[in-house]
């Protein structure tokens, strides 16, 4: 069956929203942890132990971005897709951002003009059966795309994504500037 995709920058300021997502984004996370265990830094065994609470301190930490991708049915209207509605098949998080030469990773530290603001994206993963469909690149472009508008006119951002060795797709788009 073919589906129509679209990459959604979670919200965080809905708390009414936000179990709902919180619930959806685990169920995502944990089965990327249990059919790729190797390609994350975190494991099953841990995250599937957090509660309700933590995947919403998750979510709305102000260092961490979470996009995802959502596939519909082809014959629905593109003003009723949204991050409620359709299958959540892929996520992608983003941190940061952090001024050149911070070290560590998040917190924004004062208004640093026209100084550079890194982002690291991490934990991009789709479901198998939605892989080789452009979502991997749809997700890094929704993420590069956000970065871009947060650091406004006249301000360069860079996002640097953290992949597992052994994907040979994901080098390809790996270092994006903007």
């Amino acid at each position: 069956m073919p589906y129509t995709y679209k990459i959604h920058h979670l919200p965080t300021s809905e708390p009414i929203l936000l179990p709902f997502l919180a619930g959806k984004y685990s169920s995502l996370r944990l089965t990327a942890l249990s059919l790729s265990p190797t390609s994350f830094s975190s494991t099953f065994a841990l995250e599937s132990s957090f509660t309700a609470s933590q995947w919403i301190t998750r979510l709305t930490s102000p260092s961490v971005q979470t996009f995802v991708a959502v596939a519909y049915s082809p014959d629905m209207k593109a003003k009723e897709m949204s991050v409620e509605k359709g299958d959540w098949v892929g996520c992608a998080t983003l941190l940061g951002p952090r001024l050149k030469g911070e070290s560590g990773s998040g917190g924004i530290g004062g208004d640093g003009g026209d100084v550079e603001r890194k982002w690291q994206m991490c934990g991009v993963y789709n479901k198998p059966e939605h892989r080789g469909k452009g979502l991997a690149k749809m997700l890094i472009d929704g993420a590069v795309e956000f970065a871009a508008r947060e650091a406004g006119m006249g301000r360069r951002s860079s996002v640097g994504i953290i992949i597992h060795h052994d994907n040979l797709v994901s080098p390809a788009i790996s270092n994006r500037f903007i």
